[in-house]
């Protein structure tokens, strides 16, 4: 939730320490028995795709930032340019 707004950004399930050992071991076995380890092209779309995303949701975050008073500049501004 956007402290600025009060509008619900998303959610997450509620965890115990169990969940979190499943989740940690799930992506171990993911990263050592998938192409994301061994794939730069893969990893560097899904990082483009987010920086995509996070630039869609610019105003949000910047409110949001605002609200907690963090400077979000450096943070939502890419290295290739605005």
């Amino acid at each position: 939730m956007t402290q600025a707004t009060g509008e619900v950004l998303g959610t997450f399930a509620d965890a115990g320490i169990e969940d979190v050992k499943a989740a940690i071991a799930a992506a171990r076995r993911a990263f050592e028995t998938t192409e994301w380890s061994r794939n730069r092209k893969l990893r560097a779309q899904a990082l483009f795709e987010m920086a995509d995303r996070m630039a869609e949701l610019r105003e949000q975050l910047w409110s949001s930032f605002q609200a907690i008073r963090v400077e979000p500049a450096t943070i939502l501004t890419p290295a290739w340019g605005p």
